[in-house]
């Protein structure tokens, strides 16, 4: 699973089950310069990927690949902004450790693990200005999968030399 799918696989599910949160205001978070939405919204991103095993390798001599598979626990961040940002958060601390998470995550690939504790980050902005911010860590088990096609060969015709 790569960053751009668990994005969405939290996003799927932040739309699907809380209420208030549409397409147009649930972001992958930004990276050239975009202006955020009007209004409330909130933004996910993958902050680490920790290795939880050794890879898991098997070869497919009918197709000449070799398949890689590595476990990871990968955190995720869903940061909320705006006046329904601590309902929001604590919807999603709720939600994520449920049964309902893990059956909407199973088919991109991924299951939740646990949900850190929202935190209030609201601060000052332009102005004097205050603007609602909950930010709450996401913990999730996923894999990551790598083919490789390699040649090999089947036969070989070995000559030996006499020792001298």
């Amino acid at each position: 699973m790569n960053d751009a799918a668990a994005r969405t696989a939290v996003r799927d599910l932040l739309i699907a089950h809380i209420p208030g949160l549409i397409p147009d205001n649930t972001l992958a978070a930004w990276d050239n310069r975009v202006p955020p939405p009007p209004g409330d919204y909130c933004l996910i991103s993958v902050i680490s990927r920790v290795r939880l095993s050794t890879n898991i390798a098997s070869w497919s001599p009918d197709t000449q690949t070799l398949s890689l598979t590595q476990a990871v626990n990968l955190t995720l961040q869903a940061d909320f902004r705006g006046g329904l940002a601590q309902e929001w958060a604590e919807a999603l601390s709720t939600l994520w450790p449920s049964q309902i998470a893990a059956d909407l995550l199973t088919p991109h690939g991924c299951q939740p693990l646990y949900a850190g504790d929202p935190r209030n980050l609201t601060a000052a902005e332009a102005e004097g200005r205050f603007e609602p911010r909950w930010l709450i860590e996401l913990s999730a088990a996923a894999t990551t999968r790598f083919a490789a096609t390699l040649d090999y060969f089947e036969d070989v015709d070995l000559h030996t030399y006499p020792q001298l």
